[in-house]
């Protein structure tokens, strides 16, 4: 199905052309929309690399769906900008997740960072009297704080285990731990000074 240079063919007409696998009429359908695709994605996204990754998308998928495409349900221009739209949401919803996901990681790891392993130059005296002490500052802690630190710490869960295992949030199980460990630091500060 080869194209006329001279005759204007409408975005719905190269639609159908791509559905026959016509590949000058894919470029040129492209060279059209893909403006128009790269500018939503990018308006959802606010990132060029993501927004470069849906425009390619979704071109991928107006070659492997354009037959599926009906033009008497609407235009193919509004055919390809809302699938533009509804592939950079969810490609902004992966993104949360995925920087959810590494924020928790981190914020995990740093809670056990906080409270590291005694260097193994000590002697079994220095460690039953540091764990000594810690068990007497412990008792300084507020019984909120004091729980969500033996459930990290003693019975080894992660804080999310332990956000399940209480039936709280898990932004209030990190806050709880957070805030004992400061206020741990702050009094075993105290009394080796």
């Amino acid at each position: 199905m080869k194209l006329d240079a001279e005759v204007a063919v409408s975005d719905d007409f190269l639609l159908q052309a791509v559905a026959h696998r016509d590949c000058s009429s894919f470029e040129e359908l492209h060279s059209r929309l893909a403006g128009l695709v790269y500018s939503t994605a990018f308006r959802v996204l606010n990132d060029p690399d993501d927004a470069r990754e849906v425009t390619q998308d979704v071109f991928t998928y107006v070659w492997e769906k354009a037959p599926q495409f009906e033009s008497r349900k609407g235009k193919a221009t509004t055919w390809v900008y809302a699938m533009t739209r509804n592939r950079a949401i969810d490609r902004l919803r992966s993104n949360r997740r995925r920087f959810r996901l590494r924020d928790e990681f981190r914020e995990e790891r740093e809670v056990r960072e906080v409270v590291k392993p005694m260097p193994t130059a000590l002697t079994d005296l220095e460690r039953k009297d540091d764990l000594v002490r810690v068990r007497e500052a412990m008792v300084h802690l507020t019984a909120e704080q004091r729980e969500a630190i033996e459930l990290v710490y003693q019975r080894d869960m992660t804080v999310k285990e332990a956000s399940e295992w209480l039936e709280l949030p898990l932004g209030t199980v990190k806050a709880r731990v957070r805030r004992g460990l400061e206020a741990l630091r702050q009094i075993l500060a105290v009394e080796r000074a």
